[in-house]
């Protein structure tokens, strides 16, 4: 299984403990609900989100590694995003 996918984000929200994410690539495998998740416990959380919707702005494709392979029953836990600009 896969630990990282590419695309463009379709749709960011936030909650009280995390943002979730979408990406518009539906090929390879998809984490929970199509979700990937950065949680305000992550060290570079502002710093992620910050570049996440600059990128989500700007409709650039980025690549985004998660903790572990992804799998339709969990939200795919972000390591690090990456962008070619």
């Amino acid at each position: 299984m896969s630990d990282s996918q590419s695309g463009i984000f379709t749709r960011v929200y936030t909650d009280e403990v995390r943002t979730l994410f979408q990406l518009d690539n539906a090929a390879g495998p998809a984490p929970k609900n199509g979700y990937f998740e950065v949680p305000l416990s992550h060290p570079n959380y502002k710093v992620m989100f910050s570049f996440g919707l600059a990128a989500a702005i700007k409709k650039t494709s980025v690549r985004i590694r998660t903790n572990d392979a992804l799998s339709a029953g969990e939200h795919g836990v972000v390591t690090y995003i990456v962008a070619d600009y």
